[in-house]
This record gives C-alpha cells, structure tokens and sequence, in this order.
C-alpha cells in the first residue's frame, strides 16, 4: 500500500548520475519520485521510490509498465525530464490524462531542422540557414552559404555533430559528422551569429500565460560544441531582458507549445536576439539543478512540478536572485589515463565552492573533448559579483590536478 501522498507523485525518465540531484530536491519536498531508465543499477536506483527499466524513447513500454504495476507503485501526476526525451513525457502524459504540451508542438521542438523551418516561416528570428538531406544534391545550397557557418545534427544531444565551419573546404567533414551523428538523415547550415549566449527556462499555466523563471549567461568554451559554463543572473539590462523574454514566448508558441516548462537556448549580436533552440522542459541538470539554485537560494524543480499538479503558475519570483552563481567547465591540456587526481579536499573547503561534479575517475580515459558528454566535470560557485566568483573558480582549478599516464 502506498502511504505517501498520491497528489505529490512525479516520474522523472533518466536515471542518470546528473538526475540524483532531481530526486534529492523532490523528495526533500516530500515527493514521491519514479524514474525510467534502461539501465538498471542507474544512479537513481537506490533513491528513487520505483524505477521502470525502459529505454527512455520506448513510451509504449513505459506506459504499460505503470498500468501493470499501479497497484503497487499508483499512477504519477505528472511526468517530467531534464534530458531530451521530451517527446516520451508528452506521449505518456497525454496517455494517462495528465498535463502535457501538444505532442506535435514537442515533437518540432525536438528537431532543429523542422523549428528551423517553422520560424523562418513564421519570421521568428533565428540565424539564416538551410536544412539538407543527407542524400540531395547540395550544391546550389553550399555555393549560397557565407562563412564562417555552424552545421548542426537535426536531432542529437551534448553538442555532439555540432562543427564551426571557417572555410569551403571543410564542410564536407563537417556535414558528413552531422549526418553521422543525427537521429534523422538531416541536418541544419546555419550562419554563425557572433555575439552573447543566453539560457532561459519559463512556464506557460494552463491559462495559456507565459512566466519567464530565470536567464543565465553561457560562457564560451574554446569549442562550440562544449559546454563551457554559466552564470546566473544574467548580465542583459532590463529591457533586453524583456527582449529575450517576448522572443522565448514567441518562439514557442510558434511550434505549438503552450503549456509547461519550457526552456530557450539564444544568441544576442549586441542589437538583437535569436532563437537557436526551444524544448518542452528545464534546462538540463548543472543549469536548473545547480546554478539557479545556487543563484535564488531555493529550488525551481519542485516549483515547477508543484505548479503542474495544482495547475497554477509556479510560486517563483523571477527577480529575486540573491548570489552570483558561476560553473565552469573544469579544463585539461592531455589527453590518456588518469593516474591520480588531487587537491579535491582542498577545493571543498574553499569559500563560496559549492559543488564539484566530475565525470572522470582515477583509471578512466580522458581526451580534449569535441562535445559536451566528453567534459571532464564542472565546478560550481557563488559570490557577491562575478568578478569574484570567476576568481574563486580559478582558484578552485589551480588546486585540481591530473596526474596523466599516456
């Protein structure tokens, strides 16, 4: 018999080390947690209430696993992700009669290639490109592109595929990655905007009301398809915040979704702003588990999820930031076998070092990473300025050391 309250009962799918954090704050709250993983001994295992081993792209067998099993487990109230699996949430969701956005909205959110259409259609801006096929002839598009262009996978995750294309004779590498990389046999050239990253999550109510919950500032890693770090709150004035905010609201609302978390990944050149991507969920783990936390003094997941079930907008103050919260990705110059790390001790009785999240152990390989799942780990901090903070990582990283055997 399941004695927790059957109103706060949430299924996360992932199980994965970076989705721990996820349950703790939830249950912290006083959730009950499933999650969905292939993997059976994930992460997550031995935190969560339940787990439902699935492939999170594989609704079919999630939703007949909670049916078969709901006397023992009871049936979520809402479903949710922190990965790209947001087309299973919509489709279980909608299922089981839970709050859900379009499962036709989600499923464009998820491909760069038809978002990409879709706004241009719908004059929603976003960096001027082309979406090819792998088997087309192309080459009427590539005589048309100005460089320097960014060529992405229509459907990929981690930065993976993703390549900065400087000159002609280095697309055809590049589009060969991308193809290789994609879920689809597409993907999206698109000009390289140079400019100011931004990350965004918001909330549509089922009022249809767009909320805009935070806006970190991304910071560049010396590739683009690596995931450099963050800071939260954003640097923009208040109205280019309002900018990116009507922006984000419109560029969901133009693939159909209007209804939950939601999250914008946008370029801004100094005068404007452009959409690169939108999925119907969160940012992932470090931003919306770790950074925004770390920036308000209080948890947004649980927020979100509660505003799902009570169906209100979520109670959370959009400029009530309290710290500068920083993550920067923790950087090595060789790449082989980790033989020995020290000076983490050393790094967690630092001030204003609040995490460390690494990805790599003594004995694991490591090489330059080309993506993002290739990062050796992060380190996380908050300070009373961002000079500060960016002081306090550096600190942190000269007292980390690899030892490396080749």
């Amino acid at each position: 018999m399941i004695k927790s309250n059957v109103m706060k009962h949430a299924l996360m799918i992932g199980g994965g080390i970076q989705e721990v954090e996820a349950v703790h704050q939830l249950k912290e709250e006083g959730w009950r947690v499933g999650i969905t993983d292939r993997n059976p001994n994930c992460p997550c295992r031995g935190l969560a209430d339940y787990l439902i081993i699935a492939d999170g792209r594989d609704p079919e067998l999630i939703i007949e696993s909670l049916l078969i099993d709901r006397e023992k487990n009871g049936l979520p109230k809402v479903l949710f992700t922190l990965t790209e699996l947001t087309t299973t949430v919509a489709i279980v969701s909608n299922v089981l009669g839970l709050p859900s956005p379009s499962i036709k909205g989600v499923a464009v959110s998820q491909s760069k290639a038809a978002s990409k259409l879709t706004w241009q259609k719908n004059k929603v801006p976003t960096p001027a490109g082309y979406v090819l096929s792998k088997d087309e002839d192309a080459s009427r598009v590539l005589a048309e592109i100005e460089y320097s262009c960014v060529v992405k996978p229509d459907i990929s995750f981690g930065g993976q595929g993703v390549s900065l294309v400087n000159r002609a004779e280095d697309m055809t590498n590049a589009l060969e990655l991308a193809f290789r990389t994609s879920k689809s046999d597409k993907c999206v050239v698109e000009k390289n905007i140079r400019g100011t990253l931004h990350d965004g999550n918001g909330f549509f109510s089922s009022d249809g009301k767009f909320h805009l919950l935070s806006i970190s500032d991304r910071i560049r890693s010396n590739k683009i398809s690596v995931e450099g770090g963050a800071t939260c709150p954003s640097s923009l004035s208040t109205k280019q915040q309002h900018e990116f905010s009507c922006l984000f609201e419109r560029a969901c609302r133009t693939l159909g979704i209007k209804y939950g978390p939601v999250k914008i990944d946008a370029i801004f050149d100094g005068e404007k702003f452009f959409v690169l991507e939108i999925a119907a969920r969160l940012h992932g783990p470090r931003n919306s588990l770790l950074l925004i936390p770390n920036s308000y003094g209080k948890y947004l997941l649980p927020s979100v999820i509660e505003s799902m079930v009570e169906k209100q907008p979520p109670q959370w103050n959009f400029e009530d930031q309290k710290y500068i919260s920083c993550y920067e990705q923790i950087v090595v110059s060789q790449e082989g076998k980790i033989s020995n790390i020290e000076g983490i001790k050393d790094i967690r009785k630092m001030n204003n070092v609040v995490y460390i999240q690494l990805f790599k152990n003594k004995g694991d390989k490591i090489i330059i990473p080309k993506n993002s799942t290739e990062v050796v780990g992060y380190i996380f901090v908050v300070g009373d300025n961002v000079k500060e903070s960016q002081q306090k990582i550096k600190n942190a990283k000269n007292a980390l050391k690899f030892s490396i055997e080749n």
